[in-house]
């Protein structure tokens, strides 16, 4: 699965703080960010929590896969997000837009 190829995961169910992870010396993000990083974020409330709270926080472009969810990818109010240049393409089981960025 894309998970299992993924530089950091962000699922409720996995219980990783990644404020904290983000919180780290700049050693983490060097380590982490030293190429462009696929971030896995579980759909819902995990993927609003994201947008909201750890995309403006990430030091680098990255690439978001989205998953375990049938819901639609983005949420309506983080389409924006979409032209923001830090994401670089967003893989997504149901776009609900559509967008050079998103893959479904």
């Amino acid at each position: 699965s894309l998970r299992a190829h993924a530089d950091l995961v962000f699922s409720s169910a996995d219980g990783l703080d990644l404020d904290a992870a983000l919180a780290l010396p700049s050693v983490f993000a060097h380590t982490v960010f030293r190429r462009v990083a696929i971030i896995y974020v579980r759909s819902g409330i995990s993927l609003s929590y994201f947008f909201r709270t750890i995309h403006p926080r990430l030091p680098s472009p990255y690439v978001l896969v989205a998953g375990s969810t049938d819901s639609c990818n983005p949420p309506r109010k983080y389409e924006h997000l979409l032209d923001d240049p830090k994401l670089l393409a967003y893989f997504a089981r149901n776009p609900a837009a559509r967008h050079p960025k998103l893959i479904g």
